[in-house]
């Protein structure tokens, strides 16, 4: 027979396990444990996956295990198994709230296998086991970590049997003193408990030490929860408990990437380290099911499913082709006299959103207004998604003289001619210098408002680029002086370089986040199949295309180039045409 752990038992040592006073019951072996009916009845763990749940849920004393395996065999899997720190790096999709649900579930069972776990641990009465998920908010604790473990232990008949409560955040169980926490990296109120193990969910995730300011850094960012939480297990359970840190890393030297590297460098004790791509933890996910995310943002699918990440400061946008690209569409719509083109206009009856960044110092504003102009079906790893095409309508920046500031008035004049022209939804300025401005233009029925940008909007501004779902004209100073010069910063900011400005592309990524944050498909907007790749494309009214890029004219058979000559199709087209 087998023992708890997967290794063989003898008779002669079973025998002994009877005599014992420790265990009221045999541990099962794992494999049993997770798909037994009894149990938990799941499919079966792959190879990795059990060695994770194997060193985060190995909780007995030395002892128990010779009574268990032997002398020699309970040594080997107490020094194999019995950590105090459980380091993984695991891909996104690998099943890492999986393993953690399945631990918190065994070490629950293992507690309930000892006849008195307080005694055993050498613990006063009164006091309970307290096992501690903390993820990086509340939503994501009560969602992806609580509600399924509940779940699962509700369609266990032995734990069933056991008994236990499950309340909004604990579950107390009623034969043994023991509780499993569901907790997040915002909230204060879990300190103090006599915990075990505490996973720390997408520790990555949490803030940084640099994101966060006087007491809250003390007690909110990564590597003081982390601190406190292995203080915690170690002054409790010195012996077996542990701290359980699972993430994908979001940028090279972040706090799982010290954690792990620094562990191996350092020889750490009684401390197991992995790092694994998503198809080798999860053998239902291959390699070649996520090429469209490789596709859309493969510096992004690297870290995400490799744990490859970027350096902390990286370029933002890697594929600069592709980002010249989506300039390439259509006209400036301004002429050499500064002046609107006639072909610009509103009559196509689209909805405008509009950003402005009005400038540090004053010496320099910048406005981007955009439009949805269809929607495209978008491969990813969640299937195919109908995403929005987002065309760019004016790019346009004030400079000041040397010693001067920018004259305000004329970027309000501006948004007031835009506003005649066109049906602007919104307007936004960032939070500089706008208020007087944003007041002013809601006096004159121009619904403006705050709205600071953040990595989120550039996450969408990029998104749109690599899915060749923004189509904008060409602006040398946007694309090569502030966009591809862009830098990623601790994967949670962008920046640019020192002597560089982004007040454009600070510009632009808030318009393009306002259109598609609300863009919905009620929106009377046609829906197309578009050719993300090289070739034809959609055509507009008041839109010039470029060179490269030929639409036809249904009325006409005829073909339309940005010099604006009509090339006739010929006449056996034509007639081919019209028998199709």
């Amino acid at each position: 027979m087998t023992d708890y752990m997967g290794l063989n038992l003898e008779l002669d040592d079973f025998s002994k396990l009877l005599n014992q006073d420790e265990l009221v019951e045999e541990p099962v072996p794992l494999e049993v444990f997770v798909q037994d009916k009894k149990y938990l009845n799941l499919p079966a763990l792959s190879e990795i996956q059990t060695e994770i749940v194997k060193q985060s849920t190995q909780i007995l004393k030395e002892e128990t295990l010779h009574k268990l395996m032997g002398v020699q065999e309970g040594t080997d899997c107490y020094n194999k198994y019995t950590q105090n720190e459980v380091i993984c790096q695991l891909g996104k999709g690998s099943g890492k709230d999986h393993c953690s649900r399945i631990s918190m579930a065994r070490t629950v069972y293992l507690l309930h296998c000892l006849r008195d776990p307080l005694m055993y641990y050498g613990k006063a009465n009164g006091v309970y086991v307290d096992l501690l998920n903390l993820a990086v908010n509340a939503q994501q604790a009560q969602r992806v970590f609580f509600e399924p473990l509940k779940n699962l232990l509700l369609g266990s008949p032995w734990f069933n049997d056991q008994g236990f409560e499950p309340r909004v955040s604990e579950i107390f169980f009623f034969s043994r003193p023991v509780r499993c926490f569901s907790g997040h990296s915002e909230s204060e109120g879990w300190e103090g408990y006599e915990v075990m193990t505490v996973v720390l969910d997408e520790i990555s995730a949490f803030k940084t030490d640099s994101e966060l300011k006087g007491e809250i850094r003390n007690k909110g960012s990564a590597s003081a929860i982390y601190n406190m939480s292995k203080l915690s297990v170690m002054s409790r359970f010195p012996e077996v408990g542990k701290v359980i840190l699972l993430s994908f890393p979001r940028y090279k030297g972040d706090f799982i990437q010290q954690r792990y590297e620094g562990a191996i460098e350092k020889n750490e004790p009684k401390t197991w380290c992995i790092k694994a791509s998503t198809w080798d933890v999860n053998p239902t996910i291959e390699r070649h099911q996520l090429e469209s995310e490789y596709i859309r943002n493969p510096v992004e699918a690297a870290a995400r499913f490799e744990c490859e990440p970027p350096h902390m400061e990286d370029a933002y946008f890697r594929d600069a082709e592709r980002v010249r690209k989506a300039f390439m569409y259509h006209d400036d719509p301004i002429d050499e006299d500064g002046v609107f083109k006639k072909w610009f206009n509103g009559e196509d009856g689209k909805l405008r959103y509009m950003h402005v960044d009005l400038g540090l110092k004053r010496d320099r504003a910048a406005l981007s207004m955009v439009h949805g102009a269809g929607f495209t079906e978008i491969k990813t790893s969640m299937g195919t998604e109908l995403l929005p095409i987002i065309n760019v309508d004016l790019i346009h920046y004030w400079e000041a003289v040397p010693g001067k500031e920018i004259n305000f008035a004329a970027v309000r004049q501006m948004i007031l001619d835009l506003n005649r022209k066109f049906e602007i939804v919104s307007v936004t300025f960032d939070q500089w210098q706008s208020v007087d401005m944003i007041q002013t233009l809601r006096g004159l029925g121009v619904n403006a408002d705050l709205h600071g940008v953040k990595k989120t909007d550039y996450d969408t501004l990029m998104t749109a680029i690599y899915d060749n779902r923004l189509r904008g004209y060409w602006s040398e100073l946007l694309v090569e002086d502030e966009l591809l010069k862009l830098k990623l910063l601790n994967n949670t900011k962008i920046d640019h370089p020192t002597k560089g400005t982004k007040d454009l592309a600070d510009s632009l990524a808030g318009a393009v986040f306002a259109c598609a944050k609300n863009i919905n498909m009620d929106t009377e907007i046609e829906i197309e199949i578009v050719n993300t790749g090289p070739g034809i494309h959609e055509k507009y009214e008041h839109e010039k295309e470029m060179s490269e890029v030929l639409m036809m004219d249904e009325n006409s058979l005829a073909w339309e180039s940005t010099n604006s000559t009509v090339k006739t199709m010929p006449s056996e087209l034509q007639e081919w045409f019209g028998h199709v």
